[in-house]
C-alpha cells in the first residue's frame, strides 16, 4: 500500500510539472492571451471620434444637429497605418459627407445604411484599393 501511494504521489507531481512546463512553453511560443486574441482578430478599427454637425435644411426643421461617432474597419494593419497617417483628411471627408445630408435622409435603418455606404465610398476614394470594409456609428443622435 505504501509503495502504491508513493507511485501515485510521483505520478501526480510529474503531471503537475508537465502542465507547468507546457503552460510556460505555450506562452513563450504563442505570447500572452491578449497577444493571441489580437493575432486572431481579422480586422482593425480606427476610431475617428465624435462629430457634431449642422445638417442641410429640410422638411424636418427641428432636426438640425447631428452628433455621431464614427469607427472605420479595415482588414489589414497596413490599411490601418495608411488611415492613421491621414486621419485629419479622413475627418474632413466625413464632415463633408455629413454636412451634405439632411435630417430626413438619415431617418430609419435605410438612412443609416446609406450614410455608411457614402462614408465608406468617400474614404475609399482617398486610397488605392478599398481599405475600408465597414463603417460603424457607436453614437448617433439627431436634434
Amino acid at each position: 500500500m505504501g509503495m502504491r501511494r508513493g507511485m501515485l504521489l510521483w505520478a501526480i507531481l510529474l503531471f503537475l510539472a508537465a502542465a507547468v512546463v507546457g503552460a510556460y512553453a505555450t506562452t513563450r511560443v504563442l505570447g500572452t492571451s491578449d497577444d493571441l486574441l489580437a493575432s486572431l482578430k481579422r480586422s482593425h478599427e480606427l476610431n475617428l471620434g465624435a462629430f457634431t454637425v449642422d445638417l442641410e435644411p429640410a422638411e424636418c426643421s427641428h432636426c438640425r444637429l447631428l452628433r455621431i461617432s464614427v469607427v472605420l474597419e479595415t482588414p489589414s494593419k497596413s490599411g490601418l497605418r495608411m488611415m492613421n497617417q491621414r486621419k485629419a483628411e479622413l475627418k474632413h471627408v466625413v464632415i463633408s459627407v455629413l454636412r451634405g445630408r439632411d435630417a430626413d435622409s438619415l431617418v430609419g435603418p435605410q438612412g443609416m445604411d446609406s450614410l455608411q455606404k457614402q462614408i465608406r465610398q468617400a474614404v475609399n476614394d482617398m486610397f488605392s484599393g478599398e481599405p475600408v470594409t465597414g463603417v460603424y456609428f457607436p453614437e448617433f443622435v439627431m436634434q
